[in-house]
């Protein structure tokens, strides 16, 4: 979780993922040198779980390095994202481990996502390469993706769209299962 200057907002974006249902995985959380409290909560919430671990940025350096960061940090087989200002429902990595276990030869999934109160829907039930060639049909926030993929985020100085990017090189090495689930 990348997190620059979220002090008022991130407290509750860890909450989500520390309530969840599934309970084996490991949070990291990269300050990206913000300027408010925001470390501080980051390193008060790491004192309190042991599944939480703190990567510290000297500079400001952008979400795409922030990310970055975390994936090499991490050490689990799969790899989920979630921004500091989003939050995941409480059977979010219940709904992917159960994914991963019924698909053992798949290697990426995506939930369904709310937008406001719109879900969105998909005429596939999977994603390709071509499904992302004129729009992102997939936020970060609903991938779970194998590390063995080696995917990161390749062009770090993207001020926008980086996920878009991310997407297009996930799906270069794999499709990704959507699961009908928010």
């Amino acid at each position: 979780m990348p997190v620059y200057n979220r002090a008022h907002l991130v407290a509750k974006t860890i909450d989500s993922v520390l309530a969840q249902e599934f309970e084996d995985f490991e949070l990291i959380l990269i300050d990206d040198k913000s300027s408010d409290d925001s470390l501080n909560i980051l390193l008060e919430a790491a004192k309190k779980d042991k599944r939480i671990s703190i990567v510290s940025l000297a500079e400001n350096q952008g979400r795409c390095r922030a990310r970055n960061a975390g994936l090499l940090k991490s050490a689990g087989d799969w790899l989920c994202f979630l921004d500091s200002d989003d939050a995941y429902f409480p059977n979010h990595l219940t709904i992917m481990y159960r994914a991963i276990l019924a698909n053992p030869a798949q290697d990426a999934f995506a939930t369904l996502q709310l937008m406001g109160d719109i879900e969105t829907s998909y005429k596939t039930d999977y994603l390709t390469i071509e499904d992302a060639v004129v729009g992102n049909p997939v936020q970060l926030n609903q991938l779970c993706y194998k590390r063995e993929l080696e995917c990161y985020f390749v062009d770090e100085n993207l001020p926008i769209s980086e996920d878009w990017l991310f997407l297009r090189e996930l799906l270069l090495k794999t499709n990704i299962k959507i699961l009908n689930y928010t």
